[in-house]
């Protein structure tokens, strides 16, 4: 009883530290807007550059024969001879003396290339295009990676713009169209080519220069608050819904942590921040940058930004904009933009906007001992239900265990790995932002990220770059589960095989990329990933590999050739989760593969404890390690895989745990196959090309989780590894 008394008085102190800890710096914290640096942003026009880089430098040594060699050889075609197209054309389009005007209904599924002018009246789908000059989409066209211009861009109605849009002059959107990321000087929205864009005159404002009050916890901005002529000179911070209300002018920034809303005629000199929603009035204007959380709607004649000065607009959510809207400079949404669409905005559910109160920050000071008392009260009862609630779980979950074993031998496994041999279930019982849940299976959710994958794609080729000349190198990108499944679940994921692509699109000509992902598709309806687990089998696995070995120019085994085992009862990591209550009524099973005469051996230095490594031998894969560590093993820091083929050449798999599996598959075509995990790899840079020495590499290869793109772990560590020593 003394020991559960200790137990639960630490954990209260430690409950309430972080607590008192943060809301001691809260009271001393300025909290002052942050200033958004322009000058470190990347370059937006990055795809166009990349491509037409590329391609002028091949195009020097075009020897006429209808194939060129970019990152791999293409068939392309010279437009300025031609005078109509397939319907579904395959070739890459270079138009240089003429504009490229190809006839209604072509399909176009390379890039075009234009150094006039482009017109695309009635064309359907087009994967990219760069014009020199000006460039208009047709109604209806469909983008689907990327579309750029020197001069005007204009997007007549109904198109789709793909990833990315940009023009170093205009972008003139038209209505119902659809967008990620629009960069112009100026982008016009659901405004006609020849109408006058008012206020074209730059407001140099220097917020600096101007003496700012700073108004805390508001919820509106009224007369009260304003000068004789409706101006407020001062920033406001505020962890309300704030409202501006009509005609009013704000000097400073505006920082919500709820909503923001423009009332009609409202003018912001400085930027606008917002963890929630923002509404934007009719004629409202915005002269500094807009972020939120979550979604705009800009109702018509908005304008954010100004001439010569580029400013960002940036959504979580979607992007809204009516007709008679513009912005100076960058646009970009995660959920997706559209301009003038079909539905109205006034149609939508706005802020309600309630009598004006008040201005009553001064009496958040008031109420802080109260809240913190209430939070120690609540820390405290929380503290004695939850300790409950632990030892009860204790008790259950050994029971539970023990039922376990006893009914794992009663299961029969149907194709996808379900107990019984039961259809998966195809209704979800829970969507949330990062999981969609059935009663048989849990899927992850992908959310595309532009950022993340230009840094990923940064970090990867740093990495290759970095190679000893001679070394084969290969990329290969895991796609999720939830890509695989029917197209009615696609609706709950951004586009993870274009993600995949634009990375590969971004690596050095010398770099082969593995299309797993098609792999995985053309075997979709086998049991390719567990489903209570968020990895792929040792079949999924297969199917890589031989991709693999398919780029790698070896001829690999058939899987017959191996005798299958099998681990039963498996119950993978997504059985932690909260919602997920009923994946123990559907276990998986691992099947592990061996072949005869094969080594299945291997040197491991495993992680015992943060600075502590063990070096021993144990089998490649051993049924005693049980689970997913069947396979090398778990939290090792590399292994020295013996491979079968006697002769100098050593394959160095650098990945997270989906390299676990696909490992042992590569062992008959090396000397050695080195597995460094890049999450737990125990040394820095300088031990890294120690071993990449000692072993001699030859071939090389980067295996990463399309979850992990970004900013990651796994990225970081990578980038320490690749770093110079």
């Amino acid at each position: 009883m003394t020991i559960i008394i200790i137990a639960i008085t630490a954990f209260v102190i430690m409950l309430l530290f972080p607590i008192l800890f943060s809301l001691f710096f809260l009271r001393k914290s300025s909290g002052k807007v942050l200033e958004i640096e322009q000058t470190k942003i990347r370059d937006p026009r990055y795809f166009v550059k990349s491509f037409t880089g590329l391609f002028d430098e091949k195009w020097a040594d075009y020897d006429g024969s209808g194939k060129i060699l970019l990152s791999r050889e293409e068939n392309i075609l010279e437009a300025d001879g031609l005078k109509e197209y397939p319907s579904v054309c395959q070739s890459i389009i270079y138009a240089i003396n003429l504009d490229f005007r190809p006839q209604a209904g072509t399909r176009f599924e390379k890039e075009v290339y234009a150094r006039q002018n482009a017109y695309l009246s009635g064309v359907e789908t087009i994967r990219a295009i760069c014009s020199k000059k000006n460039l208009v989409l047709g109604n209806g066209t469909k983008v689907l990676r990327w579309v750029d211009a020197e001069g005007t861009l204009t997007a007549s109605d109904d198109c789709d713009l793909g990833i990315s849009a940009t023009s170093t002059t205009k972008i003139i959107v038209g209505g119902n169209c659809r967008f990620r990321r629009l960069y112009a000087p100026t982008i016009l929205f659901g405004q006609g080519t020849g109408e006058v864009l008012l206020d074209e005159c730059s407001h140099n404002l220097n917020l600096k220069s101007t003496p700012l009050d700073e108004l805390r916890n508001i919820k509106y901005v009224t007369n009260d608050l304003a000068d004789d002529a409706g101006v407020l000179a001062g920033t406001i911070i505020t962890i309300y819904d704030i409202t501006v209300l009509n005609r009013l002018t704000v000097k400073g920034h505006i920082r919500s942590h709820k909503s923001i809303r423009l009332c009609d005629n409202a003018v912001i000199y400085g930027n606008l921040f917002a963890e929630e929603d923002i509404y934007l009035g009719q004629n409202t204007r915005v002269y500094g940058s807009v972020f939120t959380q979550g979604s705009l709607y800009a109702e018509s004649d908005v304008t954010i930004g100004q001439p010569g000065k580029t400013k960002s607009v940036i959504a979580r959510g979607k992007v809204i904009f009516n007709k008679n809207c513009r912005v100076y400079g960058y646009v970009s949404s995660e959920a997706g933009g559209e301009c003038c669409p079909d539905y109205n905005l006034s149609k939508m559910e706005p802020i309600a906007l309630s009598r004006p109160r008040p201005h009553k920050g001064l009496l958040l000071k008031k109420i802080w001992p109260a809240v913190i008392s209430i939070a120690m009260l609540f820390a405290i009862i929380t503290t004695s239900i939850s300790t409950t609630a632990i030892l009860k779980r204790i008790h259950e979950k050994e029971r539970l265990l023990e039922v376990e074993k006893a009914i794992a031998k009663e299961f029969t496994y149907g194709v996808d790995g379900k107990p019984d041999g039961g259809q998966l279930e195809t209704i979800p019982t829970l969507v949330t932002k990062e999981h969609v849940y059935f009663e048989d299976r849990v899927l992850e959710r992908f959310y595309y990220d532009p950022n993340g994958i230009w840094q990923a794609s940064e970090i990867l080729r740093g990495a290759m770059d970095s190679l000893p000349e001679g070394v084969n190198k290969y990329l290969m990108l895991i796609p999720t589960r939830i890509s695989l499944e029917d197209d009615r679940y696609q609706m709950y994921s951004d586009d993870v095989i274009g993600a995949i692509a634009e990375i590969y699109a971004t690596m050095p000509s010398e770099v082969i990329t593995i299309d797993t992902a098609n792999a995985l598709f053309e075997h979709k309806s086998e049991y390719l990933f567990f489903r209570t687990d968020h990895v792929w089998t040792a079949l999924g696995a297969y199917y890589a590999a031989e991709e693999f070995c398919k780029s790698a120019g070896i001829g690999m085994k058939d899987i017959s050739e191996y005798q299958e085992n099998r681990f039963e009862h498996y119950i993978g990591t997504m059985n932690a989760l909260p919602e997920a209550r009923t994946l123990s009524k559907y276990p998986d099973y691992v099947s592990y593969y061996i072949r005869e005469g094969a080594a299945n051996q291997q040197t491991i230095t495993a992680r015992r404890t943060k600075d502590d490594y063990l070096i021993y031998n144990t089998p490649t894969v051993a049924l005693s390690r049980q689970g997913y560590d069947i396979f090398i093993g778990s939290y090792f820091s590399h292994s020295i895989l013996y491979g079968d083929l006697k002769k100098d050449k050593t394959l160095m798999i650098l990945g997270d745990e989906y390299s676990k599996a696909l490992a042992p598959w590569l062992t008959p075509y090396y000397e050695n196959v080195i597995l460094v995990d890049s999450k737990f790899f125990y040394g820095g840079s300088m031990e890294f090309w120690q071993l990449f020495s000692q072993y001699k590499i030859t071939d090389f290869v980067v295996m990463e989780y399309v979850q992990n793109l970004g900013n990651s772990l796994i990225n970081t560590r990578i980038k320490g590894i690749f770093s110079k020593p």
